[in-house]
């Protein structure tokens, strides 16, 4: 039979985990505003400024999600990360950026 302290124990976050999770998700947003940045430059190279535009809104949005909703002080707290919301928020602006990109390359090719 586990006492109450065990129990505690066995929920408290040991080591660096929590850290290494929140800078995982920041590198991976990070990877995403570079993309972003690279696909701008792109852009306005061919002049393009719509494409531009959008992929500039895209990496805004994913720094502002990688600074205020993925915060340290969650982690930090122990308090587990919600996996599902940052794993489809990840997905929908690499997907974003894939689009992006596919259509700066269609419009290369074209051109």
């Amino acid at each position: 039979m586990q006492s109450r302290n065990d129990e505690n124990a066995a929920m408290t976050v040991y080591g660096a985990a929590a850290e290494r999770t929140e800078l995982a998700w920041q590198r991976t947003g990070l990877g995403v505003v570079v993309g972003c940045f690279l696909v701008f430059h792109t852009a306005f190279a061919l002049g393009v400024i719509p494409i531009g535009v959008i992929a500039v809104g895209l990496g805004l949005l994913v720094a502002w999600l990688s600074v205020f909703v993925v915060p340290s002080s969650r982690f930090s707290r122990g308090e587990p990360a919600d996996s599902w919301v940052l794993l489809t928020t990840v997905a929908l602006a690499v997907a974003g950026l894939g689009a992006l990109g596919t259509t700066m390359a269609i419009i290369v090719l074209w051109s």
